[in-house]
């Protein structure tokens, strides 16, 4: 969940909404958790609607995001998150925020962890964990093999297999030339406008661009491609015609370039166009 800057939104850049059908993370959401939420989309289709042929989604119950009751807008699966660090808090656990995974260290005789490094972003001080009971790596591919000395502790398959990132693309449901030119990158990429002209002008707030296949990207003559989920990401209007927001612009395979240069690093999504 990413707090845009200056503005009351939270954009989650993935995964920010569910079916209820999903029991992981439906019933920890709204039944555990007890977390508000909304529809989606306004109407609240079935959820196997979100995706179009070939896509086959194997839920009905309509999706869902969390939303903040304060404002009514979505309020990110950071929500979550922060609750169940309150709930382990409140067990006497021990939680750190910006303490990376620096280092892992396996003993040579047994196989086993014998110490693992953490470095405190905020004072530069190192806490080193001797000969722990329990190591559970919950990390994206990415920085998993950043720490020092987790390649080495894993077995060549093991590490074969997480450093894979083919994206196979069956020729008899994915035929158009996006998905058979070897692109492998699923990206996805919102813009701020402070006048959400598709509320105030064009009045679309639901749909898609282009209306028959919204996973195929389009370029434009300068080669940024486009396509469009009208209903994607959160509006906020103080009258009729004065609201801004946030719309999805593009989501896609493919190795474009655009979005991702407006980034200061793949730890920062946020980027300014001018």
């Amino acid at each position: 969940s990413v707090r845009v800057n200056h503005t009351e939104f939270v954009q989650d850049i993935g995964s920010y909404r569910f079916s209820p059908d999903m029991h992981l993370p439906g019933d920890l959401i709204m039944k555990d958790l007890q977390l508000p939420t909304e529809c989606y989309q306004e109407s609240c289709p079935s959820a196997k609607d979100d995706f179009p042929p070939p896509f086959i989604f194997n839920y009905t119950a309509p999706l869902r995001r969390i939303v903040d009751p304060r404002t009514n807008l979505p309020g990110g699966y950071a929500t979550a998150m922060h609750r169940m660090i309150e709930i382990a808090k409140g067990l006497g656990a021990r939680v750190f925020t910006q303490t990376p995974l620096t280092k892992l260290e396996v003993s040579k005789s047994n196989a086993a962890i014998s110490s693992v490094e953490f470095e405190d972003l905020n004072s530069g001080e190192r806490e080193q964990i001797v000969r722990p009971d329990i190591l559970i790596l919950n990390l994206p591919r990415n920085k998993l093999f950043e720490v020092k000395g987790v390649e080495e502790s894993l077995t060549r398959p093991v590490v074969d297999t997480l450093k894979c990132i083919v994206f196979d693309s069956p020729t008899d449901m994915f035929s158009h030339p996006l998905q058979t030119t070897g692109d492998t990158t699923m990206t996805k990429a919102y813009l701020y406008y402070k006048d959400a002209f598709w509320h105030t002008a064009l009045n679309k707030t639901v749909g898609a661009w282009p209306p028959d296949n919204h996973f195929l990207a389009r370029p434009t003559k300068e080669g940024v491609r486009f396509n469009i989920r009208w209903h994607d990401g959160p509006v906020a209007c103080s009258a009729k015609q004065s609201c801004d927001g946030l719309l999805e612009t593009y989501y896609s395979i493919s190795n474009e370039t655009f979005y991702s240069s407006l980034s200061p690093s793949p730890d920062e999504p946020l980027g300014s166009i001018w």
